[in-house]
């Protein structure tokens, strides 16, 4: 998903006496601050920061790429470049990548079988970056290198917190990450991205794993058919989402497009069972409907969550059935608010609303979006209000 938050920086001049960093990420900023204060050059901080950024932002600045770095020498009035393009690896032979016969895309000038030439161990531009903040450092840099290096060091060693773009970008790349094993113990240590979805580990076995929940029933029921002749019973699967959408756009005025949750024989094999259970879809007027029922709602963590996530599948089904997103309706059970979430509530119930942004999403198939085809516009907060979980 895209979150284009919206906010009014105070516009006035930036004057540091020592000078300033500046980059994509804090935490690279950070980097290069250290060494200026430190009593390093402008160009250990840069590449401490260089470095910092293929820790922190792997999917925009990472080791294994290209690009170039413009210095200004004021002392002799000169200016200079120092240039690190794409460089195959030194092994590489032109049979070890078999051309397709479509075009490539982005960095890829042929699209290769495999993606090999831009994904992977056989990859092009292997270590462009390094070679070329090292460059930098060894004709301009002051400080010793593997003290220009200790800022990205410990951030990969102990670790940083990961913001939602870096989750993002690692959910839309999992299928490639997957390939790799190198690539999949730093980025999917659980083969997935639990790690990213701390609300879900309290519940969570070692592995992250929460059982047949949710998504499981909506998309794989378990189905059981008996073979008369036998006596035997084969099994399988039912997708309800796809037999709903089915539903809406053969027979819009059925009063049984339902997609339900639970499901008596599994729920001892599931982590939590469903709060939010069952659905219901209801058409009128060129317009669709979504009610939920929702067992156990907790006001303060869980239902604006359930809001704002149901709110957003009833305007992707709708755009799937080229029907107008209409009401949602929540219907809950036990509606509760726990203790120690009082002084929040509190505070946050003397606060105004903002106006409320708006969705785009893109025009594709309900079943081939991701993240990445849905933007956030407008989208204006107060500050955080932290609630502790109650398991």
């Amino acid at each position: 998903m895209t979150l284009r938050s919206r906010w009014w920086p105070q516009k006035e001049e930036v004057v540091a006496t020592h000078g300033m960093v500046v980059a994509k990420h804090p935490l690279a900023a950070e980097a290069g601050l250290e060494m200026l204060k430190q009593g390093g050059s402008a160009i250990d901080a840069a590449v401490a920061t260089g470095f910092a950024l293929c820790v922190v932002e792997p999917m925009m600045s990472c080791l294994a790429g290209a690009g170039f770095m413009v210095i200004h020498l004021a002392r002799q009035g000169q200016n200079v470049a120092v240039e690190y393009p794409p460089r195959a690896p030194k092994a590489a032979t032109p049979d070890m990548y078999r051309i397709m016969d479509r075009p490539g895309s982005g960095i890829g000038i042929y699209e290769v079988e495999g993606a090999e030439n831009t994904d992977g161990y056989r990859a092009i531009a292997v270590p462009g970056t390094v070679v070329g903040l090292c460059l930098a450092h060894q004709r301009f840099g002051t400080l010793p290198l593997q003290q220009v290096l200790e800022p990205a060091i410990a951030y990969a060693e102990e670790g940083f917190a990961v913001n939602w773009y870096l989750a993002l970008c690692i959910s839309n790349t999992m299928d490639a990450l997957r390939r790799f094993p190198g690539s999949a113990a730093v980025f999917l240590p659980h083969g997935g991205l639990a790690q990213y979805t701390p609300i879900w580990n309290p519940w969570a076995d070692a592995q992250g794993e929460l059982g047949p929940i949710y998504g499981y029933q909506w998309r794989q029921w378990p189905q059981y058919t008996l073979d008369e002749p036998t006596g035997q019973y084969t099994t399988g699967h039912i997708d309800q989402m796809q037999r709903a959408t089915d539903t809406i756009k053969r027979h819009p005025h059925s009063r049984r497009i339902i997609v339900s949750a639970w499901n008596v024989a599994d729920l001892d094999q599931m982590a939590l069972p469903p709060c939010h259970l069952l659905m219901q879809f209801y058409v009128v007027e060129g317009r669709l409907d979504l009610q939920v029922y929702q067992r156990s709602a907790d006001l303060a963590l869980g239902v604006p969550f359930n809001i704002a996530s149901y709110a957003l599948l009833l305007m992707m089904v709708a755009q799937e059935c080229a029907l107008e997103p209409g009401y949602f309706i929540h219907t809950l059970g036990d509606a509760h608010i726990y203790l120690n979430h009082i002084e929040g509530l509190t505070r946050q119930l003397h606060r105004t609303p903002y106006p409320l942004p708006h969705v785009t999403i893109a025009s594709k198939p309900l079943f081939d979006l991701t993240f990445a085809d849905i933007a956030l516009h407008d989208y204006v907060h107060h500050p955080f209000i932290k609630f502790p979980i109650a398991v």
